[in-house]
């Protein structure tokens, strides 16, 4: 679904361990953040499980804007989630798993048909999911979703048929009612407890118009980071790491780039698509394919070492048969290849 949102991040740091923040100091990051809110955008954080803030600070997106134009907001989506290039949403690492949160204020509903904001949010999601997915919803309603926050709404509908012929549930969709500055949308989906993650990002949403807003609890955050001292990297995760900046080197290099790109790689992408098809019948997988890959061939062509950057389904299908096929005799021992889907 199109998001629609009052603001842009236009800052991200992450605290992942190596380094924070792309290791810009205390100081200029908040000259970031005010100058993001001069121009009525947020500032977000990525906070990774293993970046040694300990619990103050979770791991999870934070998100504060801090222009008081009409009122500032700050929301945390608790986990392990990547940002993507719709502001307002986020992922896990394999794709499976989506949360976000959207704010509608009055000027963005004010074309739409209903007599409260709740009604015209309503109305305008109903009206976007049918245009984003060319079909008609039935049974919409609109009911009461439990959060300690009053005026929190699930909107719900019949399941959604699927160009296969298979049908999905409608995904979890919660509006929550903030007059009269704005309305709040908070979606969640494919996670084990949608509701229950919805319920806790609708919970820590805050609303102020302090002119201050939140940007000491920023600069707070931006100290932690700065700070921190992270755990060890997960061995699997720094394999993963190596094995793609291996790839980077081997595909450019000028000795290999043509052999990459003209033999191996239309081989290859005939095979994997292949691939993918088979399997996404095979694990039910109907929306976009994200995964990550990197793999080591030898001269005659043959795998020997796959390294994949998240496990899921769809990599436990693949493998075996990527392990099964010979590709063209590489130009080197130990050629490195990569593939990442980032939506």
């Amino acid at each position: 679904m199109k998001t629609r949102t009052m603001c842009v991040t236009l800052l991200l740091a992450t605290a992942t361990g190596a380094t924070h923040a792309q290791n810009k100091s205390v100081q200029q990051q908040m000259e970031e953040a005010r100058r993001a809110a001069s121009t009525g955008g947020a500032s977000a954080f990525v906070v990774r499980p293993r970046a040694g803030l300990g619990t103050d600070w979770p791991p999870g997106i934070y998100s504060f804007y801090n222009a008081p134009r009409p009122f500032c907001f700050a929301y945390m989506i608790p986990g392990d989630w990547t940002p993507t290039q719709r502001n307002a949403v986020v992922r896990s690492k394999d794709g499976a798993q989506t949360a976000g949160v959207t704010f509608l204020p009055p000027r963005t509903l004010e074309r739409t048909e209903g007599a409260s904001m709740v009604e015209r949010a309503r109305n305008l999601a109903v009206r976007e999911y049918e245009k984003s997915l060319r079909q008609s919803l039935t049974g919409v309603e609109l009911m009461p979703f439990e959060s300690s926050r009053a005026g929190t709404w699930r909107l719900s509908a019949q399941a959604i048929a699927l160009p296969d012929g298979r049908r999905r549930d409608f995904p979890l969709h919660v509006i929550v009612d903030l007059s009269p500055h704005t309305v709040a949308e908070v979606n969640v989906s494919g996670t084990a407890d949608d509701a229950g993650l919805a319920r806790r990002i609708v919970d820590g949403i805050r609303t102020t118009s302090d002119a201050n807003c939140y940007l000491a609890e920023t600069e707070r955050l931006i100290k932690a980071m700065d700070v921190a001292v992270a755990e060890p990297p997960d061995p699997r995760d720094a394999a993963y790491a190596l094995a793609t900046r291996n790839a980077r080197s081997d595909t450019t290099h000028p000795d290999y780039r043509d052999w990459y790109r003209t033999r191996f790689f239309p081989e290859f992408n005939r095979f994997f698509g292949a691939a993918l098809n088979t399997c996404a019948a095979q694990v039910g997988q109907s929306g976009p394919i994200v995964m990550g890959l990197a793999f080591t061939l030898d001269r005659e062509g043959a795998i020997k070492r796959i390294d994949w950057r998240e496990d899921t389904a769809m990599g436990k299908c693949v493998e075996p048969l990527l392990r099964k096929q010979r590709f063209a005799p590489a130009p080197k021992d130990d050629f490195h290849v990569a593939l990442e889907s980032n939506p």
